[in-house]
């Protein structure tokens, strides 16, 4: 048995997806320079720079874009972060993850792997 937990799964895949999508929604769509879609995000301008070119998150980031629910609740995401919306952005990453993880399909693309149920549902009581 190997000590995983959804939250690593979270954070080393899935975040680095939404991040992907996000990045290129507030360049595109909201015509911010990289500096300041790094600075939205929390992340630095290379770490944008590798977002932008898919080197970073691109394989589940595409995967994402391809859910029409989950790509319109990233865009959310962009937009809470343009106008500031901490509880209203947190609560929509939540929902995202809980979605991704209705979702096997989806997971498997975004993770690369079959979900397993008990790393996926460790956080429901």
């Amino acid at each position: 048995m190997t000590l995983i937990t959804w939250y690593e799964i979270v954070a080393k895949k899935i975040l680095p997806a939404i991040r992907c999508v996000v990045a290129e929604i507030l360049i595109k769509e909201y015509g911010l320079t990289q500096v300041k879609a790094a600075e939205l995000l929390g992340v630095s301008q290379p770490a944008i720079s590798h977002y932008i070119s898919s080197r970073r998150g691109g394989h589940g980031a595409s995967a994402l874009k391809n859910d029409p629910e989950i790509y319109g609740l990233i865009k959310e995401v962009a937009k809470c972060l343009v106008e500031n919306k901490r509880i209203k952005l947190m609560r929509t990453i939540d929902e995202i993850l809980r979605k991704i993880r209705e979702k096997p399909d989806l997971y498997r693309e975004v993770v690369g792997e079959e979900p397993k149920p008990e790393i996926i549902y460790i956080d429901k009581k």
